[in-house]
This record gives structure tokens, sequence and C-alpha cells, in this order.
């Protein structure tokens, strides 16, 4: 569990003045098949969000583009389902055997409409080598 806390603190250093919201849970590096789940905990109805796909990564992640499939469950159960492929950065390799973060944006300028717990699942659509934790970050949109 320490390489997420890890890299949930380095998104929030990184974000800057702004706050920044990063859900994120380890995964199975050598080959992620199972879902992951995480949790957001919304308390503004009135801010705008960007989302984006968050991985940690080593060097044997070599996907351009990564197919999942995105549920997102609601406080008040309502629920979407889709499947999306993001476009990541596979090209620039993590230098180092520890690996790096990358964003793949996935929507911008969502509203959360209920205060509560939100849980997003990402399932990838065939197994990816490489990733050792993933989940969602929620930027608030600064206008």
């Amino acid at each position: 569990m320490m390489p997420a806390a890890a890299v949930c603190l380095a998104f929030c250093t990184a974000c800057g003045i702004e706050p920044c919201r990063v859900a994120m849970a380890d995964v199975d590096s050598s080959s992620w098949d199972d879902t992951v789940t995480v949790t957001y905990e919304n308390a503004d109805t009135a801010a705008l969000y960007d989302l984006s796909v968050v991985l940690h990564v080593v060097p044997a992640f070599k996907s351009e583009q990564l197919p999942l499939s995105i549920e997102i469950l609601s406080p008040d159960s309502m629920r979407l389902t889709e499947d999306v492929t993001l476009a990541t950065t596979a090209a620039d390799a993590p230098p180092t055997s520890y690996g790096k973060d990358m964003e793949a944006p996935y929507r911008r300028s969502v509203r959360l409409h209920s205060k509560g717990c939100y849980t997003i699942s990402l399932t990838p659509r065939e197994p990816v080598a490489g990733v050792e934790a993933a989940g969602v970050t929620f930027q608030p949109v600064t206008q």
C-alpha cells in the first residue's frame, strides 16, 4: 500500500495552490486485469472538476493506449458505465527502475451533484503490464 500513498502525496504536492484530490489503489504490476475500486468523498456540489485517470508505472509499462471500462456510482445510486481508450505516454518510458506517475485526461468540467462518497471502478479491457497503482484525480477547475 505504500507506493499508492507516495503517489497520492506526490500528486497533491504537484497540484500547487489549488487543492488536488487523488484516489488511488495498488494493482498487480505483472498483469493488471482485475477491477480496481477507489472512492472520493465529495463535499462541494457547486465546483467543477477535471477528472483524469492516474497510473503509477514502471519501465515494463509499454502501452500507448489504455482500454478501460470505467464505472462511477454516485452517493444517490446513479451509475455511469462506459468503455474508453485513453492515450498514454509510453514513449516517455520511466528512466529509472522505480517508475513514474502518468495522467490521462478522462472528463473535463464535471459537476458532482451529490454530497457523499463516489465510487469509481477501473477495469482494463485487456491485461496491462507495468502498472503498480491506478486511480482518478479530481482537479478543481479554476476560472
